[in-house]
């Protein structure tokens, strides 16, 4: 029974780290940018702002975040919460693309992007001279083995843009 116990509690702290710590990697700068990574984790987690992230501070967020993810309030995260969870954190990234395409691509301004406007992103210009190697205005079998080995030897080799 200790040991049942005791793998049960090791499971759920294993769950609440796991869901806690995703939200946890991102935070909003002065201007309201998104962040991402261990530097946001450790701002989001330094309540205090003095430069150190206590296990008090860890637990706190863990104890908030599981708060947020026990929407029946019974103490305990289901499977179902914990989808409900991802699935809306997952939604969320998803409008924040598809709005950040929008800026980017809708250059008239009619909230929508037309072909000509897709057809015109510099992007696939970019794209085109990295796979284009000789240049012929198409991208050849050789060619495209080429980048997978490129992306293979330099984690995919692709630098992000905005």
């Amino acid at each position: 029974m200790k040991t049942s116990k005791f793998l049960t509690l090791g499971a759920v702290s294993v769950a609440i780290a796991a869901v806690s710590l995703v939200p946890a990697m991102a935070a909003k700068d002065g201007e309201g940018k998104q962040h991402h990574g261990p530097q946001a984790f450790f701002e989001r987690m330094d309540v205090d702002g003095d430069g150190k992230v206590t296990t008090a501070e860890i637990a706190a967020a863990q104890k908030a975040q599981f708060a947020t993810f026990d929407t029946d309030g019974d103490g305990f995260l289901s499977k179902d919460e914990m989808l409900a969870a991802g699935n809306e954190r997952a939604q969320k990234r998803i409008a924040d693309r598809v709005e950040h395409m929008m800026k980017r691509g809708d250059t008239d301004g009619d909230g929508k992007i037309s072909l000509a406007e897709a057809e015109q992103n510099p992007r696939m210009e970019r794209m085109m001279a990295r796979l284009d190697t000789d240049g012929d205005g198409a991208i050849s079998t050789e060619e495209m083995q080429a980048m997978r080995k490129h992306g293979m030897e330099h984690g995919f080799g692709m630098k992000k843009h905005d």
